[in-house]
């Protein structure tokens, strides 16, 4: 079982690289759409703002092939950071002119800033939080609850 870390221009890929090494787990780092079909699981990383990324996935052709081998093949995939944000409906970070930029549409919802939502803590949001999941399967299935991850956030 093989996780291809989605190459499109932008993201950590060496760190992705580095942390699944450490966890014993095979990767390699795929730059065409077509070597999805290859891999076990997937990994999109992302840095940079939804609607930038989101053109660059559209235009190297990775859009299309995550939505086929994702939702028409059930493909495993993880978001890291702007990567998780694409996997949604839509986001307004970067849509210049228009009212929003379209995600992929894994998940239902959109990408909203903090800030104009109301948040009265200070954006862009860095540091460490604890996370309790509402489940104990899934992704949080051997993390301990209330485990600190870091977050560095506006949206």
């Amino acid at each position: 079982m093989t996780v291809g870390i989605i190459d499109y221009g932008v993201g950590n890929l060496g760190s992705v690289f580095r942390a699944l090494e450490l966890i014993d787990q095979k990767a390699k780092i795929i730059q065409k759409p077509s070597a999805l079909e290859g891999v076990s699981k997937a990994i999109l990383p992302g840095v940079g703002n939804f609607t930038d990324c989101k053109t660059l996935l559209d235009n190297s052709g990775w859009s299309d092939s995550l939505k086929k081998n994702v939702l028409d093949c059930g493909l495993p995939m993880l978001g890291i950071c702007v990567g998780m944000q694409l996997l949604a409906d839509y986001g307004h970070e970067g849509s210049l002119g228009q009212e929003h930029t379209s995600g992929l549409g894994f998940i239902s919802g959109s990408v909203e800033s903090l800030k104009e939502l109301g948040c009265k803590e200070r954006v862009p949001h860095m540091g460490w939080n604890s996370v309790s999941p509402s489940t104990d399967g899934g992704l949080f299935k051997s993390i301990p609850r209330d485990t600190d991850f870091y977050f560095v956030h506006s949206y």
